[in-house]
């Protein structure tokens, strides 16, 4: 459960290291899955409010070539949200493509914001549609 005694901001964010379990993980239990049952289409979201400071386990170039091998392999579609840093710039150096990423104001209605945008963007490339962020998009997920 989430508790404040859990769960305690530290000024680390083991980004690199978090993107790169969760990849490793994520293909592993899609490759256990009979080829009947696996998803069409895979829907990577990293949702940040840091930057990468505290991995030990997986270096960017590492992770860089992970989602670039999902990306080009497999389909995967990477969206990357950041807050208050320039997210853009940052999903490149992981791998992602700049329409695939933006930024965000770190308030709570820029948060709702953020799920609205991933909700509408997922319904889109769940269409076959482009999953990418629109201008509107960008400028409503940076407003204070």
């Amino acid at each position: 459960p989430l508790t404040s005694e859990r769960f305690r901001p530290r000024g680390n964010t083991p980004l690199l290291d978090a993107l790169g379990k969760a990849i490793v993980r994520t293909g592993e239990r899609l490759s256990s899955l009979p080829e009947a049952r696996r998803p069409a289409k895979v829907i990577f979201v990293v949702i940040t409010d840091g930057q990468e400071n505290a991995s030990h386990e997986y270096t960017r170039q590492q992770v860089f070539d992970m989602v670039t091998h999902q990306r080009e392999r497999y389909a995967w579609e990477v969206l990357f949200l950041g807050a208050n840093q320039d997210a853009i710039a940052e999903a490149v150096r992981y791998g992602v493509p700049p329409a695939m990423a933006a930024t965000y104001a770190g308030t709570p209605a820029s948060v709702r914001n953020v799920f609205a945008a991933v909700s509408a963007n997922v319904r889109s490339a769940r269409t076959g549609a482009s999953a990418d962020f629109t201008d509107a998009q960008r400028k409503k997920l940076s407003q204070r």
